[in-house]
């Protein structure tokens, strides 16, 4: 995806899109003033809203979030196609509801306009407010109402730019690697038009834009390191990537093989995979600029990446693993957020720790009841082999504070525990200090990605304690999500730290605003966030 700010006029005699913004205080009421701005009263902008708002009461339109209406008219020579789009309530609009909003539409756009070279997003702030301006020239253009934006979010205006952006890219997701016709749909570039006499806001606006696309890149790696079938993404091919991602980003990489691990004596990460043909690695990722920026204390991003998880000898059922390729999505996120750091350049050091191992069977795997030995000397009672995450987290976790770290951030589809708890929408947030939770939380809500704290008290780490090790790796049924982070939290004690379970949120079943179905590239936008604190 592109995205740009312009002030140069430029014709086209191409199809058209209208883009008309919907509240759910006032549904059905679509002001013409911007159809008629480029179509003229007599072009045809009252039939077109004629039968809009036909078409708005016979498929029950309300102007709720996510809501559309698409139609397409003749106009002379030309095709005109205009699509609604509900934002919800209006004293409620924010980034992340345009961010939806505009995912949506660009899955929504006829292939005629895919090809055109950008989609006009007509911006003006006279008043506080963002106001359609009356140019004909700019086609194909998404155009806000007047009054879409209300002036109090004036002064946010390139974030919301910046979100809605997001969503263009981010809704036009595909993943046609293993296709063999690869229909991949066409998006037209997202411009902001200024007009030449308002120039209050243009460069911030400028900025914004620039990081939505390294977002949108960095959010469809993800995606893409999640969707790829695991027959092709090993531990050794996540390696190779992660070489290779470095390498474009301007990061160094470092990854311990096996017998780098052996000498690390990392136990439960060489146990977790030592029944795979791909033997576990710790892959080590690091940004780390340049001056006194370069000596603060490090950012430290671990992700669990399973790169399949049969269950083990504790065997998951077949439905159960026929989407556990994405059990490595936490790695897949910690990559692709150190792949936008390398190009975001933020003012301290943010280093990724990728522990990747395959959960496979044959007569080397490990057994229920067999106890792994970890760096940190701390020994596990595996009484369930497909409670391996937290094992191979373990060891990394232990591994990071070797930095030193101002913050340890880890992200893993750890448990369905945590979805039966929050869902697919809410990330499970722990932490051992408030403070980091904070940082997390202020995170979430400038992304627009969602968490939720729950408790670790002393009595869900003794639900983890074994008669024959120091702990066992699964505490039963009951706060399955939250004793596998008080097994975390064990290998993380002394060091600010913060677990973030996206079992949930990292997969989903349905395509939603910008998000399709498969991979979704969560928690990447928040920990873009976060390393830009």
């Amino acid at each position: 995806m592109k995205a740009r700010v312009t002030t140069q006029s430029r014709k086209s005699n191409s199809d058209s899109l209208f883009l008309l913004t919907s509240f759910q205080d006032d549904s059905r009421k679509f002001s013409k003033s911007s159809l008629e701005a480029s179509l003229g009263k007599a072009g045809g902008a009252a039939a077109i809203l004629k039968s809009l708002a036909q078409q708005a009461e016979g498929e029950g339109f309300e102007g709720r979030l996510g809501q559309s209406l698409r139609i397409h008219e003749s106009i002379g020579q030309k095709r005109v196609t205009v699509i609604a789009i509900g934002l919800g309530k209006k004293d409620q609009l924010n980034s992340e509801k345009l961010r939806k909003a505009f995912g949506t539409v660009s899955r929504l756009l006829p292939n005629s306009l895919r090809k055109n070279k950008s989609a006009r997003w007509i911006v003006d702030v006279n008043q506080g407010y963002w106001r359609q301006r009356s140019v004909k020239a700019y086609q194909p253009k998404l155009t806000f109402d007047a009054g879409v934006v209300p002036p109090t979010v004036a002064t946010d205006l390139q974030e919301y730019v910046g979100a809605a952006a997001e969503g263009w890219g981010l809704g036009s997701y595909q993943y046609l690697e293993f296709h063999t016709e690869k229909k991949k749909k066409d998006l037209p570039d997202f411009e902001v038009f200024f007009s030449p006499q308002l120039t209050t806001g243009i460069n911030r606006v400028k900025n914004r834009l620039a990081k939505a696309e390294i977002v949108v890149e960095a959010v469809s790696l993800s995606r893409d390191l999640s969707n790829t079938p695991a027959n092709a993404l090993r531990p050794h091919d996540l390696a190779k990537k992660a070489r290779s991602v470095a390498k474009k980003s301007g990061l160094s990489c470092q990854v311990l093989d096996a017998k780098a691990l052996e000498k690390e004596g990392m136990g439960a990460l060489i146990g977790v995979g030592q029944a795979s043909s791909s033997p576990s690695k710790l892959i080590i990722l690091k940004y780390e600029p340049t001056g006194p920026a370069g000596k603060r204390p490090p950012i430290v991003l671990v992700g669990k990446a399973v790169t399949f998880d049969s269950g083990g000898l504790s065997i998951k059922p077949a439905g159960g693993m026929v989407d556990m390729k994405m059990d490595m999505s936490g790695g897949g996120a910690v990559l692709a957020t150190l792949s936008a750091v390398g190009q975001l350049k933020p003012a301290r050091p943010v280093i990724g720790l990728i522990p990747a191992a395959e959960n496979m069977i044959d007569g080397n795997a490990t057994r229920p009841g067999d106890v792994l030995k970890t760096r940190s000397g701390l020994t596990i009672e595996v009484v369930n082999t497909d409670a391996e995450g937290r094992l191979i987290m373990s060891d990394a976790l232990d591994y990071s504070k070797k930095y030193k770290p101002e913050l340890v951030v880890d992200i893993a589809t750890l448990t369905g525990a945590c979805m039966v708890a929050l869902g697919d929408r809410v990330s499970g947030l722990f932490t051992n200090e408030p403070e980091a939770a904070d940082k997390i939380r202020k995170a979430a809500a400038k992304s627009g990605e969602r968490v939720w704290e729950l408790p670790l008290y002393q009595e869900y780490f003794d639900q983890i304690r074994s008669a024959t090790a120091d702990m066992k790796n699964s505490g039963g049924r009951y706060a399955g999500a939250t004793t596998a982070a008080a097994l975390l939290a064990r290998f993380i004690e002394g060091v600010p730290w913060c677990h973030l379970d996206v079992a949930g949120t990292a997969w989903s079943d349905r395509t939603e605003g910008y998000s399709p179905r498969g991979a979704t590239g969560a928690p990447v936008r928040l920990l873009i966030e976060l390393a830009q604190e």
